[in-house]
């Protein structure tokens, strides 16, 4: 499975693949990140994370991470979602279970002009944040 995940503050993008453990895979990327990362797509049935690296290379940042710029969101954006798309390694695994009908996140315009940046949102779309690190709660301030 290839993946397209983003921090979701300095926004970059890491595309890389694994076997089938996705979330066990970004919890391993969380230790070294503090900002909370959120999987913005994947392909499941490939392999290869080179042809994606190759594709996007003039968006390169470091290692596997890659510069947010609009042809590359506008390429994951066009990537169908599955029952991944949205998930964070601060959700609960009712959260992340949920993700299928809706849940957990909410898709704002991103800066860039592409439509791909995530807010954690509840049922009702309001906007949370986190208040520890497995907890949300309505954000105060929007």
């Amino acid at each position: 499975m290839i993946y397209f995940i983003q921090d979701t503050v300095q926004m970059y993008v890491k595309i890389g693949k694994t076997k089938d453990k996705l979330f066990q895979r970004m919890v391993s990327l969380q230790i070294g990140n503090p900002n909370t990362l959120i999987c913005l797509r994947v392909i499941e049935s490939e392999i290869d994370d080179t042809t994606y690296h190759k594709m996007f290379r003039k968006f390169w940042h470091r290692g596997e991470w890659f510069k947010p710029e609009s042809e590359l969101m506008k390429f994951i954006e066009g990537l169908p979602k599955t029952e991944h798309t949205g998930m964070t390694t601060t959700m609960s695994r009712f959260q992340r279970n949920r993700l299928g009908t809706g849940f957990g996140v909410k898709w704002i315009k991103h800066e860039s002009g592409s439509e791909l940046q995530a807010k954690n949102c509840n049922d009702s779309g309001n906007d949370l944040q986190q208040t520890s690190a497995t907890n949300w709660s309505p954000r105060s301030d929007a």
